[in-house]
C-alpha cells in the first residue's frame, strides 16, 4: 500500500471522528437544551402555582374577615388577626405542597375605610409570590338573621308557625342575590349544638337561609363582650336617642323618613300593636306577644322572647341576642334585610354597625 493511500485513509479517519464527535456534541447540547426547556416550563408551572395559592390566601382571609365585620378597622382586624386568621402557613387542602399565609396592615392613604393584605404562596421548587390585595368597607351585614353571640344559650322552638329566614330580601319584598346569610347563626358551638338540639324535624325547614335547611351555623362574628362594651354604647352614644318609653298599646318606634333609636334599659313586655324603624336595644329581656312589625335591627342583652299567641310578629333586618325563645301559637317571622340595615346605619356620622369587606386592587411581587 502506498503512502499516499495511507495518508487518504488517515484523512478519513480523523474527519470521521471529528463527525462523530461534532454529532455527540449536538446530542449532548439537544439534550442539554431539552432538560433546561423542562426545567423552565416546570419552574413556570409552580411560579404559577404559587401565584394562584398566594390569591387564595387573600380570598380566604377576606372571607375569614367576612364572617367577623369591620366597624373599626384597627379595633376590628388588627387587634384580632390571630383569632380572625392568623400569621401560620396553611396548606391548601388536597394539595399540602401549595401553601400561603396572610398578613394585614393599615392603608397609607385612608387607615379608616381601607387595609391591605399581603399574601405569600408557596409551591414546588421552592417557588414563592407575594400579592396584595386592597380591601375597603362594603355594605352593612348581621352574621345572621338572628345571631347569637354568647357561649351557652338554652333556646326553645315551641310551635311550628315561625319563620328565621336569612335570604337577603329587600324592604320591597324582592331578594337580593348574593346577599344571603345563616338563617340563625352562633358564636359558639355549644351554642350552635344546642339550636340543633332544640329544632325538631317539624320544625327543621323554619330555618333556611345560606346552606340549606335548618340553616344553623357557626360563624367567627362578633363576641357578647363587644356587642355590650363597644357595639351598644356606640349607639347609644347617638344624638336623639328614646330612653324607656311609656308604653300605650299602640306604639311607633321610628318610621322610615324618621327612623328612631330606642332603648329599654330593663326588661319590657310589648302586648299590644307596635311598628317601628330602627334600632331597638333591650338591656335585659324582650317579650313580644302582639301583633308587631318592626324594621332594622333589634338587640336584645338578655332573652328574647317572641310569644305570638294570636297574633303576627314580624321582623325585618336582624335580631341579635343572648338568648331565644319562639312560643307561638299565631306567627312570627325575622327576615335578614341588608337594605333595612344599611338604611339604619345610615343614621349615624360614624358607621357603628359591622360591614363587609371587598377587594378594589391588586398588585402582586
Amino acid at each position: 500500500m502506498s503512502d499516499n493511500q495511507d495518508g487518504e485513509r488517515g484523512s478519513a479517519l480523523v474527519w470521521t471522528l471529528l463527525v462523530v464527535f461534532s454529532l455527540l456534541g449536538l446530542t449532548a447540547a439537544s439534550l442539554l437544551g431539552s432538560s433546561s426547556d423542562t426545567k423552565i416550563s416546570s419552574n413556570y408551572q409552580s411560579g404559577i402555582q404559587a401565584l394562584l395559592a398566594a390569591e387564595s390566601g387573600i380570598f380566604h382571609a377576606q372571607e375569614a374577615i367576612n364572617e367577623r365585620g369591620v366597624i373599626n378597622f384597627n379595633d376590628d382586624i388588627f387587634a384580632n388577626w390571630g383569632s380572625i386568621f392568623g400569621s401560620s402557613t396553611r396548606a391548601i387542602q388536597g394539595y399540602s405542597e401549595l401553601t400561603y399565609s396572610v398578613a394585614p396592615s393599615s392603608d397609607s392613604i385612608d387607615p379608616t375605610n381601607f387595609m391591605t393584605l399581603t399574601a405569600t404562596g408557596g409551591a414546588p421548587n421552592e417557588s414563592s409570590r407575594t400579592v396584595a390585595a386592597r380591601l375597603t368597607v362594603s355594605g352593612v351585614f348581621s352574621p345572621g338573621a338572628i345571631y347569637l353571640p354568647g357561649d351557652n344559650v338554652t333556646p326553645n322552638f315551641n310551635g311550628d308557625s315561625f319563620l328565621i329566614d336569612g335570604h337577603d330580601t329587600n324592604l320591597d319584598g324582592t331578594l337580593n342575590p348574593g346577599g344571603d346569610v345563616p338563617g340563625l347563626g352562633t358564636r359558639a358551638t355549644t351554642a350552635e349544638q344546642g339550636v340543633l338540639a332544640a329544632l325538631s324535624g317539624q320544625q327543621a325547614d323554619n330555618v333556611i337561609g345560606q346552606g340549606g335547611a335548618p340553616s344553623v351555623r357557626l360563624s367567627n362574628g362578633f363576641t357578647t363582650s363587644q356587642l355590650d362594651n363597644v357595639i351598644v354604647p356606640a349607639i347609644l352614644g347617638q344624638p336623639g336617642v328614646v330612653n324607656d318609653p311609656t308604653l300605650n298599646g299602640h306604639d311607633v318606634f321610628g318610621t322610615r323618613l324618621s327612623p328612631q333609636i330606642t332603648h329599654f334599659s330593663a326588661s319590657v313586655t310589648i302586648n299590644g300593636n307596635l311598628s317601628g324603624f330602627g334600632i331597638l336595644i333591650v338591656d335585659q329581656g324582650l317579650t313580644m306577644s302582639g301583633s308587631s312589625t318592626f324594621t332594622g335591627l333589634i338587640i336584645v342583652k338578655g332573652t328574647t322572647q317572641l310569644t305570638a299567641t294570636q297574633g303576627d310578629t314580624t321582623i325585618l333586618g336582624a335580631l341579635w341576642t343572648t338568648d331565644l325563645r319562639l312560643t307561638v301559637g299565631g306567627s312570627a317571622s325575622v327576615t335578614y334585610s341588608s337594605q333595612a340595615l344599611g338604611l339604619v346605619n345610615a343614621l349615624f356620622s360614624t358607621p357603628v354597625l359591622p360591614r363587609r369587606v371587598r377587594v378594589v386592587a391588586w398588585g402582586g411581587f
